[in-house]
């Protein structure tokens, strides 16, 4: 890519404009121990690398997999000049999962739109979760919805926890 083709971008993140105007809400599986005030899922809202959320442990022969809910329905996302949405994630190493699903809610029920392999290590990942050269019914259903559902499932710790420092969808636009 060119310098002048980088000038032309600009990449957002929904997560902090949403934040600037309180149009986002969270919902987490589970937090360590019920201790919200140190594990809670305000620590994924706060912008700092310092705090996280965890998960619970999970039952003993559980199938439930940690997850978290973003809600966006009262934010509305810029689609103009919009080139690809990127999930942005940072994990604690040997607190991740082997992968996430992804989920977005359109017509009263989740429906699964993508898997994401993820590395156990403490590095930021980030996955293009759509372009808009994908079919346009899909990219107009998708930003439809609002509302994404990550599931990470075969959490890489023994007890089944996550540890997750960061989550942010990141928006690609033309400038």
């Amino acid at each position: 890519m060119s310098n002048a083709e980088e000038t032309n971008k600009k990449t957002l993140s929904l997560l902090k404009e949403a934040l600037k105007s309180q149009q986002i809400s969270l919902k987490v599986s589970s937090v360590l121990n019920n201790e919200t005030k140190l594990w809670g899922k305000q620590n994924l809202l706060d912008g700092s690398e310092e705090t996280c959320w965890n998960s619970d442990q999970l039952s003993s022969g559980s199938k439930k997999s940690p997850y978290l809910v973003l809600d966006f329905s009262n934010f509305e996302i810029k689609k103009v000049g919009l080139n690809s949405v990127k999930l942005k994630l940072k994990f604690q190493g040997g607190f991740t999962s082997s992968e996430v699903e992804f989920f977005f809610y359109s017509e009263k029920e989740w429906k699964k739109f993508n898997t994401f392999f993820l590395f156990d290590n403490n590095d930021d990942q980030i996955f293009t979760v759509i372009k808009k050269n994908e079919e346009e019914n899909l990219f107009e259903s998708f930003f439809e919805s609002k509302k994404f559902k990550l599931v990470f499932k075969d959490p890489k710790d023994f007890f089944g926890r996550i540890t997750l420092y960061t989550v942010d969808f990141l928006a690609d636009y033309d400038v």
